[in-house]
């Protein structure tokens, strides 16, 4: 599998292939990540966000491209084969036929700690996403290693994510990768 940088024009694809999906799982998971009923603006405004946000030095993208004899059927995950969802589904399924087509991806920006504190700056990963076909086979470990290695080199002292707390595998695969918990997020409606 190459593990590399996201490309200019793929920006489109990364949204069908990876984050139509992750948002759909997220939205399943609690209700709070429910994405709005046009998939089609959700879509123009994602691919609009993500080309501004690629533009920037500061952002790192990070894509898994399995090769021909990598790649696997898709496998619908219970988001994805909702109902209510429609012809949606299908493009979040995908097929990967194409080659530029996506198994996975890691999505990065560099921060900057308040000058009042001592601690260096973070590397923040905001997105971390493997299609269902592909879990289990160390991809995601793969996505951070990149990940981590992009916020070294840009002199970052840590790195950072938050993760939903039902998120089961996502958890299991931080806490093996040495990540702690140093806080936890509430929320409440009003």
């Amino acid at each position: 599998m190459d593990v590399r940088p996201l490309r200019d024009g793929e920006v489109a694809a990364l949204h069908d292939d990876c984050w139509l999906p992750f948002g759909l799982e997220m939205q399943e998971l609690d209700a709070h990540d429910a994405l709005a009923a046009d998939l089609d603006a959700v879509r123009d405004a994602n691919v609009a966000y993500r080309r501004d946000r690629h533009a920037s030095d500061d952002t790192h993208t990070g894509v898994a491209v399995p090769g021909d004899d990598e790649r696997r059927p898709p496998v619908r995950a219970d988001a994805l084969a909702d109902p209510t969802i429609g012809d949606a589904a299908a493009v979040a399924a995908g097929t990967l036929d194409d080659s530029a087509r996506f198994a996975g991806y890691a999505y990065a920006e560099l921060g900057d700690s308040p000058p009042v504190f001592a601690r260096g700056d973070p590397v923040t990963v905001l997105e971390l996403y493997v299609r269902p076909e592909y879990r289990g086979d160390g991809l995601a470990t793969d996505l951070l290693d990149t990940v981590e290695s992009w916020g070294r080199e840009h002199g970052r002292e840590r790195v950072e994510l938050h993760v939903h707390a039902r998120n089961d595998a996502a958890n299991g695969l931080y806490e093996v990768r040495g990540y702690e918990t140093f806080m936890h997020k509430r929320r409440k409606s009003l």
